[in-house]
């Protein structure tokens, strides 16, 4: 994972000239994440969790903002999808109880509230887990 995320970074270094890339190291000094940008932000974090998804990937569209920032020019990405994103940040949430995983459940209950698709990829992670 680490070579993996070096190689990310000097590749974002390379093509955008003047682009901060700030390493984040665990207690172990492993590796953890690229945070690129100062003051619009953007994380890379890989997800270590060997479950897989629940749903089928979605293509979404990267914000022009975004492209900018890590130098690309393509219209969409793959993402998970926003059940499986969402069964996640539930778990997370659990697990962690970090403030900013609980304000993200909020924030689901408050717009589309927990669906059943949700429901259902909630459950298989927590199996997973």
């Amino acid at each position: 994972i680490e070579a993996t995320l070096l190689r990310i970074q000097t590749d974002i270094e390379r093509h955008n000239r003047g682009v901060v890339v700030n390493q984040k190291r665990a207690k172990n000094q492993q590796l953890q994440k690229l945070i690129v940008g100062q003051a619009e932000r953007i994380k890379i974090e890989p997800n270590e969790v060997l479950r897989g998804s629940v749903y089928s990937p979605e293509f979404r569209p990267l914000s022009p903002k975004a492209q900018a920032l890590l130098g690309l020019a393509v219209g969409e990405v793959q993402m998970l999808s926003f059940e499986d994103l969402y069964a996640g940040k539930i778990c997370a949430a659990l697990d962690r109880q970090h403030p900013r995983d609980l304000f993200d459940v909020y924030l689901l209950y408050q717009h589309e509230g927990i669906t059943d698709k949700i429901k259902s990829a909630f459950v298989v992670y927590l199996a997973s887990a």
